[in-house]
């Protein structure tokens, strides 16, 4: 937090970024920088236009991403209907598509994760009591925001929500410029305002979760509720490697290395003793240097360590507490899931093998480039790997020899 005389206090988040873009602006010169700012807005605003710019996309995408074809039509425009329209068609989506026994079985997920990590936070050697009854309590106040608002089953609240929205049926650039005004306005409209303690991050249609630091919240939308994250009929052990991961990992956020910077209440503030936060470092600096030494194959480049760190600490805490879950709720029901037919795999494998095919892919070099340099998420066969390669459950089920590549004997672990 930053203050000076007679202007009132700023909260500066992104301190290295920002330092960084302002360093680049005295390098490159005022003229640099307004091409820049052009450029930016051609780019996102090019997408809305004719074929011809349409193409000149295509063109950029495959030099930058690798993409050979461009998104459909049909897919293109349900994205920006999503965009401006996300509530509206979110009541549609959960009125037709949405399971609500997912809200239930999901809510039972939760609470056998969050008591995991209880129990972990309990065994950490590192902490000392003050600390860790300060982590308990943030623990013990995060919220669970499941599906959807209720009130955008409210067909009075959506009219009033979309009221001052203004659609033209011939002039489609003009609705989009009306958009963007509309959320811009409503942006600065927020500001100095308190905080909307009510407000998801995402709408229903969302195949995602996310963790608020501000809120200090985790929040499911209803459309990561499929394959194969979840699906109701297919085994505890599947939904737990899958969805229940998902519900660890953001539950991780709120302690990994920005979400620790936070209290209970969604403040900035410092709640770490100085000795036990050295070890929280030097704990997760464990996690840096095992990721930043995976060499991404086909593009000669090397994971982010650094910048990777938050999703990667949040994917090795959600995949140990999913599964610590996972195993008390088998102990609960007092036997194991029947064996799936024609597969020849334990539930404990197939709950780890889930947890893969959730991020199975493949990505053009172009595409991975792109996404070392950018994303905060590491490629997503070092997700599994590096995650695996820390499991000492993992090394269990399968019976992987000490010392192969995935059982190393040096194994990294924060939460």
């Amino acid at each position: 937090m930053t203050r000076q005389a007679g202007l009132e206090p700023l909260i500066w988040i992104y301190t290295r970024t920002t330092r960084l873009m302002f360093k680049q602006f005295s390098v490159v010169g005022l003229r640099t920088i307004a091409n820049y700012m052009v450029w930016r807005i051609i780019q996102n605003r090019a997408r809305n236009l004719n074929q011809t710019f349409q193409d000149i996309i295509g063109e950029y995408n495959k030099v930058m991403y690798g993409q050979n074809s461009q998104e459909a039509r049909w897919k293109s425009c349900m994205g920006y209907t999503i965009l401006q329209l996300g509530q509206a068609v979110g009541s549609l989506y959960v009125r037709q598509a949405f399971d609500e026994a997912a809200k239930g079985t999901a809510l039972d997920m939760i609470h056998g994760i969050r008591d995991a990590f209880a129990q972990i936070l309990l065994e950490e050697e590192w902490m000392d009591e003050s600390t860790r009854k300060k982590a308990k309590e943030k623990s013990d106040y995060m919220q669970e925001w499941i599906g959807y608002a209720d009130n955008i089953l409210d067909q009075e609240n959506l009219n009033d929500l979309y009221s001052d929205v203004e659609v033209n049926s011939t002039e489609y650039f003009r609705n989009v410029l009306g958009n963007l005004h509309r959320w811009g306005t409503g942006d600065l409209g927020l500001l100095r305002l308190p905080y909307n303690k009510n407000g998801w991050s995402d709408p229903p249609t969302t195949v995602n979760a996310a963790y608020s630091f501000l809120l200090n919240n985790i929040q499911f939308p209803a459309g990561i509720f499929q394959p194969p994250f979840y699906q109701k009929d297919q085994p505890r052990s599947m939904n737990y490697g899958g969805i229940g991961v998902v519900i660890g990992h953001e539950i991780t956020h709120g302690f990994d290395d920005q979400g620790s910077r936070y209290d209970k209440d969604g403040n900035l503030r410092n709640w770490w003793d100085t000795s036990i936060l050295e070890n929280f470092h030097n704990k997760s600096q464990c996690i840096v240097d095992q990721y930043g030494n995976f060499q991404v194959p086909d593009v000669g480049l090397t994971v982010n360590g650094l910048n990777t760190l938050g999703e990667n600490i949040a994917d090795n805490g959600g995949l140990k507490q999913s599964f610590r879950a996972y195993r008390k709720w088998v102990a609960e029901v007092g036997h194991e899931e029947p064996l799936l037919p024609g597969v020849n795999f334990t539930h404990n494998q197939l709950f780890f093998l889930n947890f893969a095919q959730v991020w199975c892919d493949k990505e053009k070099p172009e595409a991975l480039i792109s996404l070392i340099n950018t994303d905060p998420h590491s490629p997503a066969q070092f997700r599994v790997i590096g995650t695996l390669q820390n499991s000492k459950d993992f090394a269990e089920t399968f019976q992987c020899r000490p010392g192969t590549f995935m059982n190393p004997a040096k194994k990294c672990s924060v939460w």
